[in-house]
């Protein structure tokens, strides 16, 4: 079948933190919980694995009162400039969550472009299922607050 995906609006912010720096905080796993809406109860299941290509991460979290699964691998690390995670299980028929960084001067540029599809194919395109729909700016909004120690526009 086919998996109609759309392309959620890319975020770009840019950090007062060297690229290194910026890029050690987003790739790990136990930062994930800082940088997801605190209303999600996200909880990392079993170990904090170290991330690198091919890792997996499962983890918990809530949509409303449902508990929700997910595991996401990461299909791409290209440290420091790039990594990309997939949804292997979880809410989306497909998840897939690209992550740059790159050097401006002493700054970091730091952009997310998020490909999903909804679940339920085409009817849950039509469902006014807003959690899902709206977790990548939930997600970016969360993510702006948990940098206390990383300066940014």
């Amino acid at each position: 079948p086919i998996i109609r995906l759309q392309l959620d609006i890319p975020a770009k912010t840019a950090l007062d933190t060297p690229l290194d720096e910026a890029f050690k905080f987003f790739s790990q796993a136990e930062n994930l919980g800082l940088i997801t809406p605190a209303a999600m109860r996200f909880e990392i299941q079993g170990g904090v694995p170290a991330i690198t290509e091919g890792a997996t991460i499962d983890y918990q979290l809530r949509v409303g009162p449902m508990p929700i699964r997910w595991r996401t691998r990461i299909a791409k690390w290209e440290p420091p400039h790039r990594f990309i995670d997939l949804q292997e299980s979880g809410p989306y028929r497909c998840w897939c969550h690209e992550h740059t960084f790159s050097a401006k001067g002493s700054r970091t540029v730091m952009e997310d472009h998020v490909y999903y599809a909804a679940p339920l194919g085409a009817l849950g395109h039509h469902l006014p299922h807003r959690a899902v729909d709206d977790h990548p700016q939930l997600h970016r909004a969360r993510r702006l607050e948990a940098l206390p120690d990383l300066p940014r526009d």
